[in-house]
């Protein structure tokens, strides 16, 4: 069998190879052109980051900014405690500080009048204590704790320098009862009564005295004493 080739068309050659030439001219240079866009953009970034070199080295070159409102309020340490966020109670936390400084220098202040006047009382009573190594006469008038304490201690230290109250008469006046035989019975509610246990009781009996109790009301007792001694004096 004899082989017969196709007929070839001449215009369908023309056609398709110049259909290809085109588009392969056209893919050339639309690869130029993207390759183009792309230095173009590829350079125009490197020039724009070539501009902003010298405004990042200046500022990379300036100290480390502060921040001023923490410069203008820095962190207090108010007793111990850091209050950075609690800030509006600072000037309250100082005020209390103050005024509990204050109040203990106060205290203080009261406390070492107080010892003072404590020791010239005691001091005033021992001198006077001191004068009645013959015999003499003490009152108690109206105190229950501290006039008799204070009298205590100041015959314990004139007896102590040489001074010793020999003799000495001592009064109570007060509106409770006093029972002489609960003096010794550390059961009975008397034997704690400063007044009646140191001025009725140890001190005379201590240095070969008298102690007296005058039971009433001093607006009564203590008027009634005084005409008495203005009429036997």
């Amino acid at each position: 069998m004899n082989f017969i080739p196709p007929r070839v068309d001449i215009f369908h050659i023309y056609v398709h190879t110049h259909a290809y030439i085109i588009h392969r001219i056209k893919r050339f240079f639309m690869r130029r052109a993207i390759l183009s866009i792309r230095l173009t953009a590829g350079t125009a970034l490197l020039a724009f980051m070539a501009a902003l070199m010298p405004l990042y080295a200046q500022e990379a070159a300036k100290p480390p900014a502060e921040d001023k409102k923490d410069a203008a309020q820095p962190v207090e340490d108010i007793g111990g405690w850091r209050v950075k966020d609690f800030k509006p109670y600072v000037q309250a936390m100082r005020d209390l500080q103050k005024l509990s400084r204050e109040y203990s220098e106060n205290l203080l202040k009261v406390a070492i009048d107080e010892y003072s006047t404590g020791l010239d009382i005691l001091e005033d009573m021992e001198n006077e204590v001191a004068k009645l190594t013959e015999g003499g006469v003490v009152l108690n008038v109206g105190s229950a704790v501290t006039g008799p304490e204070v009298l205590l201690k100041a015959v314990s230290m004139a007896a102590n320098v040489g001074c010793v109250p020999h003799g000495i008469v001592t009064a109570d006046f007060d509106l409770r009862a006093h029972e002489p035989r609960q003096m010794t019975d550390e059961a009975a509610q008397c034997y704690y009564f400063r007044d009646q246990k140191s001025v009725v009781t140890r001190i005379p009996e201590a240095f070969g005295g008298r102690g007296l109790y005058i039971q009433g009301d001093q607006k009564q007792t203590i008027p009634f004493l005084y005409r008495q001694i203005i009429e036997h004096s």
